[in-house]
């Protein structure tokens, strides 16, 4: 869920706009601004930027490149407009119906063998043998013998005799 639209009143609308056009009148030529000019703003009109609420958001939503913004391209939300109203309101999910041949699960295999009295099947677990890999487990004694004495690793001794 995302944040609630921030609306502003239309007085403070008009009076912060009056006071940045007038500071920078470059902006409606489609002139640049910078983050700190509507500071010195917020400082004209008399609000802390620091700790105000009403801080201008949507004096960014015209970005022109990095730390420069252009005249806001979306105008603020004023409250008691219709566009405000409907920022403001809750969204309602609209559910989808579901078809009416809607599979419906019915006892498991395990549950209707326990209800039986059998007891429940297990699952089975790959083995070694299961494995697609190149495993070859069909090396004799002998064969072992003679792949250590190829390679120079001793004598195997089966202590298990």
């Amino acid at each position: 869920m995302g944040r609630k639209a921030r609306v502003y009143s239309a007085e403070y609308v008009k009076n912060f706009e009056d006071k940045f056009y007038a500071a920078f009148p470059e902006v409606k030529q489609g002139g640049t601004y910078r983050f700190r000019d509507v500071t010195k703003v917020m400082r004209i009109v008399g609000l802390d930027p620091t700790k105000s609420s009403d801080f201008p958001q949507w004096m960014f939503s015209n970005k022109a490149s990095k730390g420069l913004y252009k005249a806001p391209a979306k105008s603020a939300l004023v409250a008691g407009t219709p566009e405000a109203d409907a920022a403001l309101a809750p969204k309602v999910k609209v559910k989808a119906n579901k078809s009416a041949k809607a599979k419906v699960a019915g006892p498991s295999k395990n549950s209707q063998r326990w209800a039986s009295g059998l007891p429940p099947v297990k699952k089975t677990v790959k083995s070694d043998r299961d494995i697609s890999a190149g495993f070859d487990d069909s090396v004799e004694y002998e064969d072992v013998q003679s792949l250590r004495n190829e390679f120079g690793l001793g004598e195997f001794k089966n202590t298990l005799d």
